[in-house]
């Protein structure tokens, strides 16, 4: 049964993989999530929701889609329609 589950997550996860992703010629795997780490990071922005109770951090970032997305169009990635 375990070796079932095992086998399920790694089915999901190629599945995710798959999926349409955004795409520029000539660019590595590597460099893609370079630059999509990088643009996470400049879409990234803390909210009033990320102080829990007493005053405590909880960890929360949330990514601005929009900015996310121009992020990624300024460095030539187009996101494939269809």
């Amino acid at each position: 049964m375990k070796g079932f589950v095992v086998v399920l997550v790694l089915i999901g996860f190629s599945a995710c993989a798959s999926g349409p992703y955004w795409t520029k010629a000539g660019v590595s795997r590597m460099e893609l999530a370079q630059d999509d780490g990088a643009c996470q990071r400049e879409a990234s922005e803390a909210t009033p929701r990320s102080v829990g109770r007493g005053g405590g951090r909880t960890g929360r970032v949330w990514v601005n889609h929009w900015r996310y997305t121009d992020c990624m169009r300024a460095k030539g990635y187009t996101w494939p329609s269809g």
